[in-house]
């Protein structure tokens, strides 16, 4: 009996404990001020712990649903919107979306469905722990989020030189977004395009969304683009040129990095697609940096 009574007491105890600890980490919550639902929708909220300076946090929002996709990059349309909370003070969100997926173009044969979570663009919000992040979302759509948090270490900006000239041999590009190699392409490495024709070759559209969202258009008349194409990964890569010009005997000097993060579902094949002026003749140079 009195083992038994010790078990009880202990069980207790832990949960005062929790309870207490819990306590201390959040803040005590009143979100009866807010409007109710509104039909077809639902209420959620989020409620961060305490934090000693809470200026250095912020909170990133994710407002989507699962969806059975291809290997496409996938986004869900839509907005959240703020709203304020009439004689709080407080603001709410409401989300406005029909449900509908935009996403590249890309051909995935042979690839089967998979269940991913697709969003609408994130939003990145204050961190208060003493106050609720509400949102209304659409019944059938989920709300995800992310903690972030500053270092400490704070670093400082590097000031312009303005008496530095231009080197003397660069050459004026414009990236080309908005583009994907196409599977069927086995041609790898760096060459030139001169035509549209041949860039529909190699490179398929992949419109988005936003006012950039097109893929970037080529005066052919007057330029020309080169392609630097990567073999394919699964790892999420991004390449950036640090310099584009000519060399001693004028051929075309491409100095650039890679960088690999993440690894995707999917296996994509990394490119530069620049357009330049049609004088620049030379041969490519490349140069991983």
């Amino acid at each position: 009996m009195m083992k038994t009574k010790s078990i009880i007491l202990g069980l207790l105890m832990m949960f005062s404990l929790n309870s207490f600890a819990q306590n201390m980490l959040y803040e005590k919550l009143d979100i009866k001020m807010f409007p109710q639902a509104k039909e077809g929708y639902e209420q959620v909220y989020i409620q961060v712990p305490k934090e000693k300076n809470e200026t250095n946090f912020r909170v990133e929002i994710f407002v989507g649903k699962e969806a059975m996709l291809d290997c496409n990059s996938h986004f869900l349309m839509g907005e959240m919107e703020e709203k304020n909370l009439n004689g709080w003070g407080y603001q709410y969100y409401e989300v406005k979306s029909k449900g509908d997926i935009g996403g590249t173009m890309m051909a995935c044969p042979d690839m089967p469905l998979k269940k991913k979570f697709v969003h609408l663009q994130p939003q990145l919000l204050r961190y208060n722990s003493k106050l609720p992040i509400v949102i209304y979302i659409p019944k059938c759509f989920i709300v995800k989020y992310k903690i972030f948090k500053a270092q400490e270490k704070m670093m400082e900006a590097t000031t312009v030189d303005n008496t530095a000239k231009a080197t003397k041999n660069s050459i004026d590009y414009t990236y080309l977004k908005n583009y994907f190699v196409k599977n069927d392409i086995e041609r790898i490495g760096a060459f030139k395009i001169k035509t549209q024709k041949e860039l529909d070759k190699y490179f398929g559209a992949a419109t988005v969304m936003g006012k950039d969202g097109k893929p970037t258009k080529v005066d052919f008349s007057k330029q020309q683009v080169i392609a630097n194409i990567l073999n394919a990964t699964n790892k999420l890569t991004e390449l950036k040129v640090i310099s584009l010009s000519t060399d001693v005997n004028k051929n075309i000097q491409l100095n650039y990095s890679v960088t690999t993060g993440a690894e995707q579902s999917f296996t994509l094949k990394p490119y530069i697609l620049l357009a330049l002026d049609k004088k620049h003749t030379g041969k490519i140079i490349l140069k991983e940096q």
